[in-house]
């Protein structure tokens, strides 16, 4: 069933980790919503097998850190919402890795 799967919610699911495997084998997600949840980090391996993605959802975690190789890949990805989460900062690597990226949200965060 994962092979063909395209859209992917789990949002308001109370996630506290994202686990480096959770999208293995998921090679066709085209849309994650990942939106309020807990977790603080995006680890650099959790995204490596969904380079299919374009929408990308993030809003309203505890983010208060990306590694700055965890968007590498996806060069496909056009709307990325990282916005009502707690970062300080965003790695300028990890922006230089979506070359498709049309929208950006970073509203609500800390940065200084």
């Amino acid at each position: 069933m994962g092979e063909y799967l395209t859209i992917l919610d789990l949002s308001q699911n109370k996630l506290e980790v994202l686990h480096p495997a959770l999208f293995d084998g998921l090679r066709r997600l085209t849309s994650i919503n990942l939106s309020l949840n807990l977790f603080r980090l995006v680890p650099s391996e959790t995204l490596k097998a969904v380079s299919q993605l374009t929408n990308l959802n993030l809003l309203g975690n505890q983010l208060i850190l990306i590694d700055p190789d965890a968007f590498i890949g996806l060069h496909n990805l056009k709307i990325l919402d990282i916005s009502h989460n707690r970062l300080t900062g965003l790695p300028e690597k990890s922006l230089h890795s979506m070359p498709t990226l049309q929208s950006l949200s970073l509203s609500y965060n800390n940065f200084t």
